[in-house]
This record gives C-alpha cells, sequence and structure tokens, in this order.
C-alpha cells in the first residue's frame, strides 16, 4: 500500500478532453438560464489547472455577454481630457470580451427594474451622460463581432438613447438577431402612443444608405451596416416604418404597440414585400395596422391583392379587438402555413396590466368578447387554404355564453357555425392546444365524442389552463406560471 501524503491530487484529467469540452459546451450553451452563459464558464474554469486551461483555450465559451440590472451611475468628468474608463466599472465583462478573442458574440442587455413605476410621464433626459453610455462604449468597439444583440428595457428614454447614440450608425456585419424591447405591454390596448411628444422624433435602428431617406419616392430602402439580420423582434418600440430595411428576414416579431404608433397599411404591405422571398415565421401581437374607415387613401388598401408569402410556415396573431384582425386577415397569403395561433391579449393581460401599470380599460374591454365573427372572418376571408395547417393554437378567445351551449345543436339549414367550421376543416390537423378558450367543449365533442367519428383524426389535443403571461416583464414577486396540460394521444375514431 502506498503510503499517504499531503500533496493535492492529480491535476490529471480523469475525464477525456473531449467529454469534458463537452460538458462545458452543454453547461454554458444549452442551460435554461441565461446567466449561466457567464456563470458557466467561470465556475469550471477554477475547478484545476486542467480545466482552467480548457477553458481558456475554448474562446467560444466566452462569446455571451449578459448584463441585468441597471448600469451603473458614472461621473462624467467636466474636462474633455478625462475619459471614463468602461473597463474599470465593467471588469467582468472586459474579460470575456478578452477571452472571446476573435469569436462571435452574443450581447444580451436587460436593464429593466422590477418595480418601474408605469404610470410617470417619462421626460426627454436623453444625450451624452445617460447611464447606459458606459456600458455601450465598452461593447460598440466590438460590434463587428456581435452575431445577436438583444436589449429590454422598461422606458422609452433607455430605448431612445440606444438607438440614437449607439448602433444608428454602428457596423454589425455578422448579427443575425435582433431584438428591441421595451417591457411596456399596456400600449397594446391604448390609441396614444406614449411619450407621445417622442414620437415624431422616432429613428430607425440602423442608417440607410445615403440618399435612401424618402423610402417610398426612390424606391426600397438598402442599408449595408447589417447586411446578414435573419430574425428581428420589436416590442413596446415604435420605428420609422417607412425606413424597413432588413430585406432577408426569417422571423419578423412585432409586439404590443400602441395603435397611432404602428406601421401604417403602406408600411406595412413596404415591409412584406421587402421579406416575402425569405420570410418563415411571422408574429404580430397586438401590432397589427389598423383600418381608418374615415380615411380614404387607408380604405383603399382594403382592395389590394393580398401579399403572397410563399415561405411563411407559421403565423402568430394576437389582438385586443377583434375588428383589429380585419386587415391582416385579408392581406396575407401563405399557401405553405402550417402552423397558425391566434391569441385574445385582453383578457391573458387584463389582471397584469391593472395590478402593474394601474391601467383600468375595463369599460372598453370587459363587454362580450365573442370571436366567432373573427372565425367566421378567417373562414371567409382568409386567402389562403387552412387545409396544409397541421398546429392550431387558439388562446383565450372567448365566445358568447348561448353561443357555447348551441354549437353542438344542429343548426336549421344544416351549417355548421364558424367555431365548429374551423376545427372541422383541418384534414392535416396533428396538434391542436386550446388554452383558456371556450372551445375546449367543442373540441371534446369533435374529436373525444365515443358517440360520433371524427371527420378527421386528430393525433394530440392539448388543454392549457395558465395565469396571464408575464412575457415583458421581470417580478420576482409575481407567481410563476402555473399550467396543467392533458395531452390525448392518438385520438382516432
Amino acid at each position: 500500500m502506498e503510503p499517504r501524503t499531503s500533496a493535492w491530487p492529480s491535476t490529471r484529467p480523469l475525464i477525456p478532453l473531449d467529454v469534458l469540452q463537452h460538458i462545458f459546451d452543454v453547461g454554458t450553451f444549452q442551460s435554461s438560464n441565461l446567466d449561466d452563459r457567464m456563470g458557466f464558464p467561470l465556475l469550471v474554469s477554477q475547478v484545476n489547472k486542467t480545466w482552467r486551461s480548457l477553458a481558456h483555450q475554448s474562446s467560444w465559451l466566452w462569446s455571451s455577454i449578459v448584463f441585468r440590472g441597471f448600469p451603473k451611475f458614472v461621473i462624467v468628468p467636466l474636462s474633455p481630457n478625462h475619459k471614463v474608463n468602461p473597463n474599470f466599472y465593467y471588469p467582468l465583462i472586459t474579460y470575456f470580451l478578452q477571452r472571446s478573442r476573435k469569436q462571435p458574440l452574443d450581447i444580451h442587455i436587460d436593464i429593466r427594474d422590477p418595480h418601474h413605476d408605469y404610470t410617470i410621464r417619462e421626460v426627454d433626459v436623453g444625450g451624452q451622460g445617460h447611464p447606459i453610455d458606459t456600458l455601450m462604449h465598452l461593447l460598440t468597439p466590438h460590434g463587428p463581432r456581435f452575431k445577436t444583440f438583444s436589449f429590454i428595457a422598461n422606458s422609452w428614454i433607455d430605448t431612445i438613447q440606444l438607438l440614437r447614440h449607439h448602433i444608428y450608425q454602428l457596423h454589425m456585419p455578422q448579427l443575425e438577431s435582433f431584438e428591441l424591447s421595451r417591457a411596456h405591454l399596456s400600449q397594446a390596448f391604448l390609441f396614444v402612443f406614449e411619450p407621445r411628444p417622442f414620437l415624431r422624433r422616432v429613428p430607425f435602428p440602423v442608417k440607410p444608405d445615403e440618399g435612401a431617406g424618402n423610402a417610398g419616392q426612390s424606391g426600397p430602402v438598402v442599408q449595408r451596416r447589417w447586411p446578414s439580420v435573419r430574425r428581428v423582434t420589436i416590442s413596446g418600440t415604435p420605428l420609422r416604418w417607412s425606413l424597413w430595411c432588413f430585406p432577408n428576414l426569417e422571423s419578423l416579431t412585432l409586439t404590443f404597440i400602441a395603435a397611432e404608433a404602428r406601421p401604417s397599411p403602406s408600411d406595412f404591405r413596404a415591409m412584406l414585400r421587402s421579406v416575402a422571398h425569405s420570410l418563415r415565421h411571422l408574429d404580430l401581437q397586438g401590432s397589427t395596422p389598423i383600418l381608418n374607415p374615415l380615411d380614404e387613401s387607408q380604405m383603399e388598401y382594403e382592395g389590394l391583392d393580398p401579399i403572397q408569402l410563399p415561405a411563411l410556415c407559421s403565423l402568430s396573431i394576437g389582438y385586443t379587438e377583434v375588428h383589429h384582425l380585419a386587415y391582416i386577415i385579408r392581406s396575407v397569403g401563405a399557401p405553405s402555413i402550417v402552423s397558425l395561433e391566434i391569441c385574445d391579449l385582453w383578457p391573458c393581460y387584463r389582471e397584469f396590466c391593472q395590478q402593474v401599470e394601474q391601467m383600468n380599460r375595463g369599460y372598453v374591454f370587459d363587454t362580450i368578447r365573442d370571436a366567432s365573427g373573427m372565425v367566421g372572418m378567417i373562414m371567409s376571408h382568409m386567402p389562403f387554404s387552412l387545409r396544409c395547417i397541421q398546429n392550431l393554437t387558439l388562446r383565450y378567445m372567448k365566445l358568447q355564453p348561448g353561443l357555447i351551449d348551441a354549437l353542438s345543436l344542429p343548426t336549421l339549414d344544416g351549417a355548421a357555425r364558424p367555431p365548429e367550421r374551423l376545427l372541422t376543416s383541418l384534414p392535416l390537423l396533428d396538434t391542436l392546444t386550446l388554452e383558456s378558450t371556450d372551445f375546449e367543449e367543442l373540441a371534446y365533442q369533435i374529436f373525444c365524442n365515443p358517440e360520433r367519428s371524427p371527420k378527421y383524426s386528430l393525433r394530440v389535443l392539448n388543454v392549457d389552463s395558465c395565469v396571464p403571461w408575464r412575457v415583458g416583464y421581470a417580478d420576482p414577486e409575481a407567481q410563476q406560471v402555473a399550467r396543467q396540460t392533458y395531452h390525448f394521444d392518438d385520438v382516432h375514431d
């Protein structure tokens, strides 16, 4: 038997290096906790010399920059000869920027305050000296390496500061995904954008090329600063939509925008035309253009041919009022669509808006929200066939109380009512998901009725029940989403 010694254990790896490398990759990039993007590389690099050496050699492990919380308050020197050193205020981010070497960077900045008071009117305090400036001065020199960029804030001031002073002219040739979110979802239920005085000075995220300022007069707007963008998410943030210049998008998400700040019908058509050849996923939550029947210049768009999106396979629509969908239903042609999702936003977010933002719009939105007319509009006017849909999701869609009981009864002329026609006209439907809707009983009668064989078989029926979404907010005191899902696999006759 070998004698015991007080020496440290051997640093020889007990795990093969390739296996150890895989563990590093999984722990860093496949964790559901975004903070692990920076926390895990730091953790494994402190185990022993072998682990630290391997971690430091793997430059891609250090390619994620995650910042949560409000930026540090920095006193700006009065003398122009004295500069603020951002490395001093953010040493950990500086360390990751150095360790990542030339690797493409994933940037996630979340400066939300969970206790932000949305009832306080914002004032324009932008300009030099904003707390976010020091952080962005550290990051923007590495702009050519940005692969993804995500920015989330509570206030419009923080968002406009980023747009005006930091990324507007920044060259990001490798950027593939761009997310700009203002966590103010109540804007979707308002007509007037707040803070309204800033609406006329809204910029576009990236500066178009010279001479491309008059989109409608000089042809499509072009820009060469972000040529590789494929995914764009804009939430709660109006833009100068006429300068839209992301021509090769595969995914476009627009959410929670006040009615007057949404794209006009003409701008929206131009946006979709520019990405018609490539767009695969379209998500519009409280952001669809609204036709004004009193505006003749807008009503002319109602009779135009639908915009054909041959590559679109997924469409998600959320509405605050049923009639807001009239334009989008008639305007998008998607012959290849396989996934459709529709959500009534007010019953979904009402409690949260009233509690967090002290917003009481009950006199407008708490009326009977019958979705049967909207379903009928889809069946009659949607300019593409629903027969190819494989996944259908309905969230928070309500029906008139009397209609719920009458759905199982035959009509006088023998024709099915719109909700029933929708669920029985999808021959390729594989998965039906119903979340807090009045369609559950109807779905059971159509697909799970032992006394009547369904017209088409359904493989999976999910009936979910959950509290309103918490998307766009960080509230540590809020309950986690409670969901009970019932699966009915292989539902056949």
